[in-house]
């Protein structure tokens, strides 16, 4: 991508800055600790650690690799059980039973209208 903005004659490309929303905020944290030509990041509801990789079958991975390798993840504990709450109709406790940084379960608003797709209304730390 950079050398694509590099040969755009209206793009700065020492001038690159990253913008993303959860899991895409999760992204641009990341590429910037790790490609010192990002000059700005702007992250919305980020998060302070790799999570887990959705979707998939076998075992849990990371969300993101770097040179080929998966950085180190969180897992989602529990998360199955609580998407087929939702799919039910029924509200979910995103960290029911996790053992997440030793937190203890901390109750979350469900909204009717999010999914996967578009996010969970969570309190956390």
């Amino acid at each position: 991508m950079r050398e694509w903005l590099k040969a755009q004659p209206e793009a700065d490309a020492n001038r690159i800055g990253l913008w993303g929303a959860s899991k895409g905020a999760e992204f641009a944290l990341i590429a910037a600790s790790r490609y010192d030509w990002v000059k700005a990041v702007v992250a919305v509801v980020p998060s302070d650690v790799v999570w887990e990789g959705w979707g998939g079958s076998g075992p849990a991975t990371a969300s993101f690799a770097f040179d080929g390798r998966p950085l180190a993840f969180e897992p989602y504990v529990g998360m199955d059980a609580e998407l087929a709450k939702v799919a039910k109709g029924e509200p979910m406790d995103l960290f029911a039973g996790s053992t997440w940084r030793g937190a203890p379960p901390i109750p979350t608003v469900w909204m009717p209208h999010a999914s996967r797709s578009s996010g969970f209304t969570a309190h956390c730390c």
